[in-house]
């Protein structure tokens, strides 16, 4: 049931982001150019004082993120002249290094209710899908490609036409990190691991860092490949680290020689709340290549201090 779930929700998001797909030179639908526009700009140009990593200052916006992305779309609980989101969905994208004014938006609306979002990251641009469940749910999401980096987001409703709209708009981060390191020595034939990332949602809600996760849908899972590289055979403490969204339900490492062969492989324990918080660090650590070895994981609360707790952690145990 789980698979079915999640292989028809899969089929939605593709569907809807092939059919909404963000390009910036995407030709606006000729209904809009009948309709008088008003100008709206939003300005970001600063991260919320609790998400920058290992600090408590804010941050230049260029210091965090290659790419930011723009869209707004027409809320259809408040217009009865609601249309589909495709005809009414404004995107645009912004890289660091090559737009001027990086970090101000600037765009016209026909008057009317929208909900508007903003994304940024430092790995790959981002792909808008108006989001609208069986269950009534409806949001602006973002996807970007798998594995991503550290990325920030935010979004609110506006009302454009009755006044001039020019607001800030400070980005919170929305994934978490995860950190695994292995203590004991890597073997001769170790060639790659693969972290498995279980219940890994596809897309984001940028206006609050949440998944569908958090209305119901299971997902499938997501893997990660990192080489080994020959200097680190007979080395410690090798780690690899992956950033993920919120509602995560597990992980898995592996350790695989040349010929696709499994050396060893541990399920991580679940971390005290049962799911992955947003704008937390994880890290697991110990031994994986040792009979009965034994992880721990700490968690960094905003980035902050660490709680250790050991890696075969049951939920219905305290935290020691």
């Amino acid at each position: 049931m789980k698979n079915t779930a999640s292989l028809l929700f899969a089929c939605m998001v593709i569907a809807a982001a092939s059919c909404k797909k963000d390009a910036a030179q995407t030709e606006k639908p000729t209904t809009q150019q009948s309709k008088k526009l008003y100008p709206v700009t939003f300005k970001l140009s600063q991260f919320s004082t609790d998400v920058k990593p290992l600090g408590m200052k804010t941050s230049d916006l260029k210091d965090q993120i290659k790419y930011l992305h723009y869209s707004a779309f027409m809320d259809n609980i408040h217009n009865e002249d609601y249309v589909d989101p495709e005809y009414e969905y404004h995107p645009i994208n912004q890289v660091a290094d090559s737009t001027a004014n990086f970090g101000t938006i600037k765009d016209s609306l026909p008057a009317g209710d929208y909900i508007v979002i903003f994304a940024g990251g430092n790995t790959s641009p981002f792909t808008a899908i108006y989001y609208d469940d069986l269950r009534g749910y409806h949001a602006g999401a973002v996807s970007q490609s798998f594995p991503f980096g550290d990325c920030f987001g935010g979004g609110m409703s506006i009302h454009v036409g009755d006044s001039v709209i020019n607001k800030e708009v400070v980005l919170k981060r929305m994934v978490s990190k995860i950190t695994v390191k292995i203590t004991d020595a890597l073997p001769a034939n170790a060639a790659k691991f693969v972290l498995t990332v279980d219940n890994m949602a596809p897309i984001v809600f940028p206006a609050n860092q949440r998944t569908p996760a958090d209305h119901g849908f299971p997902f499938g899972e997501r893997y990660i490949n990192y080489p080994v590289d020959a200097a680190d055979i007979g080395k410690k403490d090798f780690a690899v680290s992956a950033y993920v969204y919120e509602g995560n339900l597990g992980f898995v490492i592996t350790c695989y020689d040349k010929n696709g062969q499994i050396i060893a492989n541990k399920i991580l324990p679940n971390v005290p709340e049962m799911f992955i918080n947003v704008n937390k660090q994880y890290n697991f650590s110990g031994k994986l290549f040792e009979n009965n070895s034994s992880f721990q994981i700490s968690i960094d609360d905003q980035w902050g201090e660490s709680e250790d707790i050991p890696f075969g952690y049951h939920s219905d145990k305290s935290i020691k």
